[in-house]
C-alpha cells in the first residue's frame, strides 16, 4: 500500500514541468500541423474562403489557443471575470485572419509580412493571457488565500515567468522580419545595414522584455547589474559589428555572421538564467502545503487530513508534491 501511495505521489510531482514541456513542444508541432491542415483545406475548399497563408494562420491560432488553455486550465482559478477576459484576449491571434492583409503593400513579401504579423499576435496573446490568468486580481487573490481558499492553485512565480518567456520566441521573430522588410522596402536602406538596425532593435526589445519577466526573481546587486548591462551591450553590439564587416571573407563565414544574432538571443537567455543569483524563496520552493485532491490550503492544520474533501495523504506524499510544484 505504501508503495502504491508513493507511486501516486510520484505522478503528482513535476506536473508543472510536464505542462512547460507540453507548451514548448507546441513551437515545432503547431506550424507542421497547420501546414498539413492548410494543404487539406485548400484541396477541399480551394481558395473560396481564404488563401494558403490565411488557412495556415487560422489553424495555428486555433491550435495555440486551444492547446495552451487545455495544458494550463487546471492551474487557473476560473473566476467569471477571468473567463470573460480569456475569451476576449483569445481573439488576438485571430486578428490577422480577420484583417488578412499585410501592414503595407509590399508586393512579393506580402505573405512573409502576414506570417510575421501573426507571430507577433501569438506572442502578445501569450503575454496577455499570463497576465489574465495569474497576475490579474493578484491582490484580491492574496486576500482570498489568507482565508484558505483555492487561490493557492496559482502557479509558482518562476513557472509563470517561463510561460511568459515562451511568448518571446514568436513575437521577436515576427518583429524581426516586419522591421527588416520596413527598413529594406520603405526606407531604402541596404540589406546589410537594415539587418544591423533591425537586429539591434530586436535585441534591445528582447533584453527589455526578458528583464521585465525575470526582474523579480533576481537578487540584484551593483555587481550583478553591471555584469548584466555589459552582457546586454555585447548581445546588441558584437553581432552587429560582425554583420557590418561581413562580405570581406569567404561566403560561408558571411553566412555564419547572419546566424550569430539569433544564436545571441539564446545565449542571452541561457546565460542570464545560469549566472543571475536567484532569490531564495521561503518555505519549500516558495510553496505552501495544499490538498493533493482539491487544492485546499493546509497551513496551520495539525494533520494532513483535508477538511474540505477528506483526503489524507502521508507526510512523504505531501512533501514530495509540494516540492515538485515549486519548479
Amino acid at each position: 500500500m505504501d508503495e502504491a501511495k508513493g507511486i501516486k505521489a510520484g505522478y503528482r510531482v513535476g506536473d508543472n514541468t510536464r505542462r512547460l514541456v507540453y507548451s514548448l513542444v507546441l513551437i515545432p508541432i503547431v506550424p507542421m500541423l497547420a501546414a498539413i491542415g492548410t494543404v487539406a483545406s485548400v484541396d477541399f475548399f480551394g481558395r473560396r474562403l481564404i488563401d494558403n497563408i490565411g488557412w495556415s494562420n487560422f489553424f495555428s491560432a486555433l491550435m495555440w489557443v486551444a492547446a495552451i488553455i487545455a495544458i494550463w486550465r487546471k492551474v487557473i482559478v476560473w473566476t467569471l471575470g477571468r473567463k470573460w477576459l480569456t475569451a476576449i484576449v483569445s481573439f488576438i491571434p485571430f486578428v490577422q485572419i480577420v484583417y488578412g492583409q499585410a501592414l503595407w503593400n509590399s508586393g512579393c513579401v506580402d505573405q512573409e509580412l502576414r506570417l510575421s504579423q501573426f507571430q507577433v499576435g501569438v506572442g502578445v496573446w501569450i503575454w496577455v493571457s499570463v497576465w489574465v490568468w495569474w497576475i490579474w486580481e493578484r491582490r484580491h487573490m492574496k486576500k482570498v488565500s489568507d482565508s484558505g481558499q483555492i487561490s493557492n492553485r496559482r502557479l509558482p512565480e518562476n513557472v509563470v515567468r517561463v510561460v511568459a518567456s515562451i511568448g518571446i520566441l514568436p513575437a521577436m521573430f515576427g518583429i524581426f522580419f516586419i522591421s527588416f522588410f520596413a527598413f529594406d522596402e520603405l526606407f531604402g536602406i541596404s540589406e546589410s545595414r537594415a539587418f544591423v538596425c533591425v537586429y539591434t532593435l530586436v535585441a534591445t526589445l528582447t533584453v527589455l522584455i526578458w528583464l521585465r519577466i525575470w526582474w523579480g526573481a533576481v537578487a540584484w546587486s551593483q555587481r550583478v547589474l553591471w555584469k548584466t548591462v555589459l552582457w546586454a551591450m555585447a548581445l546588441m553590439v558584437v553581432p552587429s559589428l560582425g554583420i557590418l564587416i561581413s562580405g570581406k571573407w569567404h561566403s560561408f563565414l558571411d553566412t555564419i555572421f547572419y546566424f550569430i544574432p539569433v544564436i545571441g538571443w539564446g545565449i542571452w537567455m541561457a546565460g542570464t538564467v545560469r549566472y543571475w543569483p536567484m532569490k531564495i524563496a521561503s518555505g519549500v520552493n516558495g510553496m505552501t502545503p495544499k490538498c493533493l485532491q482539491c487544492g485546499y490550503l493546509l497551513t496551520g492544520l495539525r494533520g494532513t487530513r483535508c477538511p474540505e474533501c477528506g483526503d489524507e495523504p502521508t507526510l512523504d506524499e505531501l512533501w514530495a508534491a509540494t516540492a515538485g510544484e515549486g519548479l
